[in-house]
Parts: structure tokens; C-alpha cells; sequence
């Protein structure tokens, strides 16, 4: 059901199932998510899931997730200041155990206040920040951190760009749980940025091919917090350009190092769009931190290639590759859409190379293909398909049809579940949803699953 007022709307979803066991007499699970607005700059959104046991939600097929992230966040935004504090509780659905290493409450609260213009040109940001994390078994931690960051823009008659970039960390660790203690570090970054695009126009389109080149320095920085912010970082075309790409506080890039890169954007008349990017990271000295399957390692990094395609009626394409000097491909990603007045289809392929820290890892190669097409104006027939390149095996196949009016509708599907993270043997369900409008934007559904 959706619920929608002046303050807000929630959209809530559930089911109930009779238990396995004597003992175990129901089985449900129930999702709320919303967004409030609070006040002329004040808003509350949250997300949130709760399920009786861990197998429910991927047994009828609700969802594949592994893990369940439940959160509270608060923002408060005027024109040139930001605060938000996040609340999460985490849960894992496949491993037990995990849950007394997993932090269980994770808190933060972060405020960012922009400075412009300043006496010396440019802008400047401030950030404070805090945050908690909270774990039955393991080390719990307290962070509390403060950023500033300075940043000015010249540019000379002939179009050549120069930008010039400073910034400062420091944070402040105390730890408790199964370590007591406490710890500082800081970092700092100087940063030079040279763009010259060129520009073609005409009548039909719109052209620009910039070349950049960033030189960034900073000492180094050792850290001896473990890095709870930072571990999911890869290399592609929107941080080729950053002064640091660990994302968060307990991390930073350090020593002497060259971004160079090729951007290209065309835009055409008839609402075309090209956009085409190109690049590579080389430091003075490797930086250990990121892992062998992120590009972002060792002395040079990877390269990076990435293209995404617009067309005015009915193509969308996108594409990223990482690969290094032999042109051996680490990463691999692209994805596409095509809607005509009767089909939808979208597609996506998706590479992943070992990773070495990882004992045992594997490539991975996943193929995903999902299809529509309108038989009439209210029927329309259903496809879904994954499929496992590296084993060579289907993940999922799915077949259905669907009615749909303007104030009610249905789909019935049959699927077939090949594995999940809990099942190896395949699994066959026949799906039926249904559905009611009620004449105020809201719906009820109602959803049976058997297999």
C-alpha cells in the first residue's frame, strides 16, 4: 500500500506465511519506506525491513538479498550548508555468525558549510563529521573527523582552464568492545588541474574534446585504524579525477601522482547524446591500499574507457572496461535499453576478474536479458533471464503475462530458480500478483507464490 499526505508519503509491503513446524506457526515479512518533509529545510526518510527468518524472502521469491540495511536519515539543507545524521541496523540472511562481527547500529552525523566568495577567489567547504559503530563480538568505535578544502578556478583567453586544489583531514578513533584505546591521523593534498577544450559547433550538433592533465601531491598519511569506510572502491570515469577516491575518513592517498585523461560529449539537435571518456592514474610510488581488483593499484593504474550513448527515440548504452598495458580486462560492465511502442528490453553483461587478496576467488561473468511486449493496450507478455558465465548455468529463468487498466491489474509468471545464495537445487514457483487502485495514487496488491 502507498500512503500519501501534505507531510509525506510511506510505502508499505508485506506478506504472511503459515510455518514449517509446529513451533514455527507463521512466517511473514514486512517493508516500510518513506519520506517526510519536516519543516521548510527539514526532511526524515527511512527504509525499513524486518522478516521472521532468513530464508523467507528468497524462498517465495520476494528477494535475492543477502543482507537486510535498515535506516533512519535526517537532512537538513539551507543554500550553502548541509547537516544529516544516518541511523543504520545491519543483518545478515546467510551466515549467522556474521552478525556478531557486522557492526549491528552504525551512527553518523555529518555537516558541510560552503564559504564563497572568499577574499582570495574560489570557494571553500568545511565538514564536520562524527560516527559510532556498535558490535555484539569485535571492537566498537568512535570517529570523530574535520575536513576543509579549498579550491580556485583561472581562465585565459584561448580557453585553457587551471584550477588549483588544497585539503586538510584530521579524525580522532576511540575504540572499545574487545580494544580499548584510542588513535589520530591526518592527511593533507595539493592538487593542480589543466583543462583546454575544444569546441566545435554547427547547425546540427554540439562537440567538445577536452584533454586534462592533474597533478595531485600528499605525504603520506599511515593509518592504523582499520578501514570500515573505504573497502568498496574501483576505478571508472567519475573519480579519474579526484584528489582522493577512498570514500571516506579512514583512508587517504598519499605521495606524488599524475591523472591524465581524454573527455569527449557530443550533443545533436534532433536529442542525440555522446558521451566518451578515457584515462589513467600514474604515482611515484604504488598505493597498497586498494585492492589488485579495484585498477586503482601499484605504480600505474589501470586504464579506463567508458562510453554511454543517447539516441532521441529509443536506445540507451553504456559501457566501462578497465584493462592494463597487455590489454587483459579486469572489469567489464555494459548495459542496454531499447523501447519501441510495443517492446521494452533491457540487457546487461557484467566481468569481474579474480581479486588476489582473496584466497580461492574467481572470476565472475553474469548475463541479465528482461523483456515487455504490448500484445494490446492492456496485455503485454513478460521475460526475464539471468544466466552464470563463469559456471556456464542459468541463474534464473522467468515467462508471464500481465493485464493492466487504470484501476486494476494482474501478472501471472512462471519461474525457475536455478540457485540462490541458500538453495542449490533448482526451484520452480508460479507467481500471480494482483492489484487495486483506489482512485488516490495509493495500491493494494495482493501476492501468491508457490513452488
Amino acid at each position: 500500500n502507498r500512503f500519501v499526505s501534505s507531510a509525506g508519503k510511506i510505502n508499505l509491503s508485506g506478506s504472511i506465511a503459515s510455518g514449517r513446524t509446529k513451533q514455527e506457526r507463521y512466517r511473514t515479512w514486512l517493508s516500510a519506506a518513506g519520506s517526510w518533509q519536516l519543516g521548510d529545510n527539514l526532511n526524515l526518510s527511512h527504509e525499513n525491513l524486518v522478516v521472521s527468518d532468513n530464508r523467507f524472502l528468497s524462498e517465495f521469491d520476494y528477494s535475492q538479498r543477502i543482507r537486510i540495511e535498515n535506516s533512519f536519515t535526517l537532512i537538513h539543507r539551507t543554500p550553502r550548508s548541509r547537516i544529516q545524521s544516518d541511523v543504520f541496523h545491519f543483518r545478515s540472511l546467510t551466515d549467522a555468525e556474521a552478525n556478531r562481527n557486522i557492526p549491528v547500529l552504525a551512527g553518523r552525523t555529518f555537516m558541510n558549510l560552503r564559504f564563497e566568495p572568499l577574499p582570495t577567489g574560489g570557494s571553500a567547504d568545511l565538514e564536520l563529521a562524527a560516527t559510532a559503530l556498535d558490535r555484539e563480538q569485535g571492537t566498537d568505535r568512535l570517529a570523530a573527523s574535520a575536513r576543509f578544502s579549498w579550491s580556485r578556478a583561472w581562465v585565459a583567453s584561448n580557453g585553457v582552464a587551471l584550477t588549483s586544489d588544497f585539503a586538510g583531514t584530521a579524525v580522532a578513533y576511540s575504540y572499545g568492545g574487545d580494544a580499548d584505546g584510542s588513535s589520530t591521523r591526518s592527511s593533507t593534498s595539493f592538487g593542480l588541474k589543466l583543462r583546454w577544450p575544444w569546441i566545435k559547433r554547427n547547425s546540427s550538433e554540439f562537440a567538445i574534446l577536452e584533454p586534462v592533465a592533474q597533478f595531485v601531491w600528499s605525504p603520506n598519511s599511515d593509518s592504523l585504524a582499520a578501514n570500515e569506510d573505504s573497502g568498496l572502491m574501483e576505478l571508472d570515469e567519475t573519480n579519474l579525477f579526484l584528489a582522493n577516491r577512498f570514500a571516506g575518513f579512514d583512508r587517504a592517498e598519499s605521495g606524488a601522482r599524475l591523472n591524465l585523461g581524454l573527455i569527449y560529449s557530443r550533443r545533436s539537435t534532433d536529442g542525440s547524446e555522446l558521451d566518451m571518456s578515457f584515462g589513467r592514474i600514474f604515482r611515484r610510488n604504488g598505493q597498497s591500499d586498494f585492492s589488485a581488483s579495484s585498477g586503482l593499484n601499484g605504480r600505474k593504474s589501470d586504464y579506463v574507457v567508458a562510453a554511454e550513448l543517447k539516441t532521441a527515440k529509443f536506445l540507451k548504452f553504456k559501457s566501462r572496461a578497465l584493462f592494463d598495458d597487455s590489454l587483459d580486462v579486469s572489469r567489464a560492465e555494459s548495459a542496454i535499453e531499447i523501447e519501441s511502442a510495443d517492446l521494452t528490453l533491457s540487457g546487461g553483461h557484467a566481468w569481474f576478474g579474480p581479486d588476489a587478496r582473496i584466497s580461492g576467488s574467481e572470476f565472475t561473468e553474469l548475463y541479465s536479458l528482461d523483456a515487455r511486449y504490448a500484445l494490446s493496450r492492456s496485455w503485454a507478455a513478460l521475460a526475464r533471464w539471468r544466466f552464470d558465465g563463469a559456471k556456464e548455468e542459468p541463474i534464473n529463468e522467468e515467462i508471464g503475462i500481465s493485464y493492466l487498466r487504470d484501476c486494476a491489474g494482474f501478472e501471472l509468471g512462471l519461474s525457475r530458480r536455478f540457485r540462490s545464495s541458500f538453495d542449490i537445487t533448482p526451484v520452480t514457483s508460479i507467481k500471480f500478483n494482483f492489484w487495486l487502485g483506489l482512485g488516490d495514487g495509493s495500491e493494494t496488491s495482493a501476492t501468491a507464490s508457490c513452488g
